[in-house]
């Protein structure tokens, strides 16, 4: 009966074994993946917060365009 208990458990030992070096190349594949994709999302963060400037402060502009616009068609009206 130990004796199979003990064969049982080397079994699960090399399963755990090899299954951990199956997916090591994957786990290693991905994680080169996002090193790669963090200097394209810093790259990204400068343009973006730029633009959301932008619009920040053409956000009044065209409210004052839109009701200057608005008033002169109630001239012309």
């Amino acid at each position: 009966m130990y004796g199979a208990i003990i064969t049982a458990i080397a079994r699960i030992r090399l399963w755990a074994a090899h299954s951990c070096h199956q997916r090591l190349p994957r786990a290693e594949q991905q994680a080169a993946s996002l090193q790669e994709t963090v200097p394209s999302m810093e790259a990204l963060t400068t343009p973006v917060k730029r633009n959301a400037q932008n619009v920040q402060q053409a956000s009044p502009q065209a409210a004052n365009a839109s009701e200057v616009a608005h008033e002169a068609s109630a001239v012309v009206s």
